[in-house]
Order: structure tokens, then sequence, then C-alpha cells
């Protein structure tokens, strides 16, 4: 919280890069530090306006956000940025784009129904129409785009089953390793390779 300045800090300051939080403005310190939180929230709209809601970015940086974070096929991130500038997303289960593996110069069922979906594609209210994982990837592919200095993860993965889990923290591992990263979690397998790592104390219960 006080990383965002939601809470001023009572006594110390926090300084990054030489430079005290508390002496830059809010705009300034929050555009430069992406927050993923646990329930990660999309807006009503198209895929593109919550990527890029304040259209800084093209529809090509778009476009490889989402195949960097794995949220469309290598055949699908290549016919449409050669066809046309809207990306295409799918919309399936994470874990089912895992099970059904590719061939190439073949075409699956899979591959069909990526296609039918681009960034004019409409999110409903909260991302209701998406899976959690989903709305995770979507998330972790805004923070590409914003190419933040800091990343917050608050239990980013902890609502999500074990297959996603491990697609995320891969693109965590490969896109951001020049960011700093700030990680809440449950998973000790989420923070192995961590630089460092803070465990909290556990409360004992006294047993009767």
């Amino acid at each position: 919280m006080s990383l965002l300045r939601f809470v001023e800090p009572t006594e110390g300051n926090i300084t990054i890069d030489g430079i005290d939080i508390g002496n830059i403005g809010l705009h300034d310190l929050r555009k430069r530090v992406t927050f993923i939180p646990q329930d990660s929230v999309l807006f009503s709209g198209t895929i593109r306006e919550n990527l890029d809601p304040f259209s800084e970015h093209t529809d090509e940086e778009c476009l490889d956000a989402l195949y960097r974070v794995g949220l469309i096929s290598e055949a699908t991130y290549a016919s449409r940025r050669s066809t046309r500038p809207s990306s295409v997303v799918d919309v399936s289960p994470p874990q089912e784009a895992e099970e059904t593996p590719s061939v190439p110069g073949t075409s699956t069922p899979q591959d069909d129904k990526l296609s039918k979906v681009d960034l004019d594609t409409d999110v409903s209210a909260r991302g209701a129409n998406f899976s959690q994982g989903q709305r995770q990837l979507m998330s972790m592919a805004r923070a590409l785009l914003r190419q933040s200095s800091i990343v917050i993860l608050d239990e980013a993965t902890s609502s999500i089953d074990f297959k996603t889990d491990a697609k995320i923290q891969a693109a965590v591992r490969e896109e951001f390793k020049n960011s700093c990263l700030i990680t809440i979690a449950h998973r000790i397998r989420t923070v192995i390779d961590y630089d460092r790592l803070v465990c909290a104390r556990p409360t004992l219960l006294p047993l009767r």
C-alpha cells in the first residue's frame, strides 16, 4: 500500500533509484508501478481497450504482448499480424490449448476457434466471459505494454489451477527480467527461485 502511496509512511521514507517517492506526484509514481491483484479486473469494452485504455500503443504491440504471455498461438499470431492490424486472442481455457498441440501445416478445431476472436471482441463487466487464468494473463500482457520497472503481484495465481499457474510463472520469468518483482504468494513454488524470500512468522496455537 505504501509503495503506491495509498498509505503514507508514518516515519522514514521509501526510496527507489535514489528518489524519495514521497516527493513525486502520485500520477508519476503509479504510472511506473504495475500492480496485479489476486482477482484481476477487466472492464466493459473491448480487449483492445482493456489492454491499452489510453491508446498509447499500436495494435501490433498489443498483439505481440498477447502472444508473449501465451494467450494466442504462434500460427494465429503470424497469420493475423500479416493480414490485419487487429489481434486474435484465445478465449478457451489455457490448459485446453496446451492439451491440443498444433502440428505444422495442419488445422485443428482449436485453431479455427482462435481465428474468430480479435481485439474488437467484447469484454463483459469484470471480464466475466473470460476464465480466471485468462484474466490474469491479460493483466500480464497489460504489464508488458507498460514496461514498468516495478511489478507487484499480490497472490496473482492463488485462485487458478496449477497448469495455468505454471504458464503465468513462465511468462513472469521470461518477460520481466529487467523489472523488480515483488510477489506475495502462498505457494512456495511460485517464489522458489526469487533472489530474496521473506516469510511471515506463523502463529502457534496452544495444544489442548
